[in-house]
């Protein structure tokens, strides 16, 4: 008999503040080593996620996607970002968990 074990896929978790962090996840804000630096404060949050994604995803980023997926594959990402806007932590989330091979 084959059995299969679903995995969970990490999840964006909201939380104002670090102490407010659950155990295991990882708090991600301004003073955060993964938290974008230098936002279109004009731009909507969508157009931000896009932005870093597209940053991110640049070839001449790969030791930072390296860096992100040994740091936070596997673990639920908090922050302040309210959970119904659309975020970077998406973009954390998906490039944490890619099978993208350096």
């Amino acid at each position: 008999m084959n059995m299969v074990t679903k995995i969970n896929r990490p999840r964006r978790i909201y939380a104002t503040c670090e102490s407010q962090t659950p155990a295991g996840a990882v708090f991600i804000g301004p003073k955060s080593e993964w938290y974008p630096k230098g936002t279109v404060h004009d731009s909507t949050p969508a157009h931000d996620r896009e932005l870093y994604r597209q940053m991110i995803n640049a070839p001449r980023h790969w030791r930072k996607r390296i860096a992100i997926r040994n740091e936070l594959r596997g673990k639920d990402i908090a922050s302040a970002c309210p959970p119904e806007q659309e975020s970077f932590v998406d973009v954390l989330i998906d490039v944490a968990n890619s099978d993208e091979i350096a």
